[in-house]
């Protein structure tokens, strides 16, 4: 071979050799095999404050979920319970005549014990009023008249509709009527004895009990029905609003 194709050779090798080792050397000529410069494998240089995943898709930063407000919860307003109404009772039947006669008879009993075993004992006798006769009827009209006039109007006075005592026995022709006692002449409203007192359950004879009681308990009435010179006895009765009036004449 002749020195110039040697040389044409050797150029040509020389070429060859420059342009391999321009593409197998990385980085040694830009735009030439140069490879950019890269992160740590599976990551991507944030671009917008996010961070990548491998596959280059940004992950976005999770937005805090409001706490709710809670909202407080009024206590339910009681409704107040009615008090149930209580049903009115129809008004009880007494026997009147049985209701007398109860009261008669305890305060014949108490008569007679302060006539024979009371502070000044008398020989024995029987110091019951009368209840029978004329004048004790009439006595009696007027006392369950009065009795009716208290009951109406709810109340326990010697004056009950406009009348007082003295009207009243005028108007049965008592009017004149006078009871000694303790050297005194006792009239009018001297001669009169009132008491009020709840039905409830109570017999007739039970409530003549209470209401010859609570007429001895009373300073006034039991002058009355102990007035040393008293021979006659008139009750009279009435019901209203579940109580009994009671009035006791005598003469």
């Amino acid at each position: 071979m002749g020195r110039r194709n040697k040389l044409a050779l050797l150029a040509v090798a020389l070429v060859g050799g420059i342009v391999l080792f321009a593409v197998g050397a990385p980085g040694a000529v830009p735009g030439l095999g140069e490879s950019p410069t890269m992160g740590d494998p599976g990551e991507s240089t944030p671009q917008n404050g996010n961070v990548g995943t491998a596959d280059g898709t940004p992950t976005e930063t999770p937005t805090p979920t409001p706490t709710p407000t809670v909202t407080p919860t009024e206590a339910p307003t009681e409704t107040p319970t009615a008090t149930p109404t209580a049903t009115p009772q129809p008004p009880r039947d007494i026997d009147t005549a049985a209701f007398v006669r109860s009261i008669q008879q305890e305060l014949a009993l108490y008569r007679n014990y302060y006539a024979n075993v009371g502070p000044t004992p008398q020989p024995a006798y029987d110091a019951s009023l009368s209840t029978t006769g004329t004048i004790p009827s009439k006595l009696k009209e007027a006392a369950s008249v009065h009795s009716e006039r208290m009951a109406a109007e709810g109340t326990v006075a010697h004056e009950a509709g406009g009348v007082g005592t003295q009207a009243r026995l005028e108007a049965v022709g008592l009017g004149s009527c006078r009871v000694e006692h303790s050297n005194t002449l006792l009239s009018g409203a001297q001669l009169e004895g009132l008491y009020r007192t709840p039905i409830d359950d109570d017999s007739e004879t039970e409530l003549g009990r209470q209401i010859a009681d609570g007429l001895m308990d009373d300073d006034h009435a039991r002058r009355v029905l102990l007035a040393d010179g008293a021979d006659h006895l008139g009750v009279g009765v009435a019901t209203a609003d579940g109580q009994v009036y009671a009035t006791v004449l005598v003469c």
